[in-house]
């Protein structure tokens, strides 16, 4: 039985009392940080998807130059996807995507933004065209005498 106690006594570890204050304290951490951690989720998808819509509007607007044809976005809010067509000779469509929950194009009808070979773009009806996550929205402006796109956001 000395032997036993004598076992017991040297071995070095936690006892169950701290190992389970150390636990509460770790689960009361997660409880606090899961919503805060999930906050920004809305905002980064936002900033994601506006930038995209951006780069590509961009792009198509530098290509209306360069290749002399006019590319037209449009965005539809109803089913909530953004697609670029050429429209010089036949109209074509080159590429379609949909914008992932929870963001939103946030009007009503659709908006077609052309880009035109002459440096210029003649967005209709919109020349500032709202994407809503959550409580956050960020408004791709469109310069028609420029064609220029810019990125703003807000909330």
């Amino acid at each position: 039985m000395q032997r036993f106690q004598r076992i017991f006594r040297n071995r070095e570890g936690f006892t169950l009392v701290e190992f389970l204050l150390v636990l509460s304290i770790v689960a009361f951490l997660t409880v606090i940080a899961i919503p805060v951690l999930r906050r920004p989720l809305p905002r980064a998808q936002l900033r994601q998807q506006a930038t995209r819509i951006l780069t590509d509007m961009r792009v198509f607007s530098m290509r209306a130059v360069a290749e002399s044809r006019t590319y037209r976005v449009i965005l539809n809010p109803d089913q909530n996807e953004v697609s670029i067509w050429v429209l010089n000779g036949v109209p074509q469509e080159i590429k379609r995507y949909r914008l992932p929950s929870p963001v939103t194009l946030a009007f009503q009808g659709a908006d077609t933004v052309d880009f035109r070979p002459d440096y210029r773009a003649d967005p209709r009806p919109l020349q500032r065209i709202p994407l809503v996550a959550g409580q956050d929205t960020a408004w791709i402006l469109v310069i028609p005498a420029t064609g220029q796109v810019y990125l703003q956001f807000s909330g």
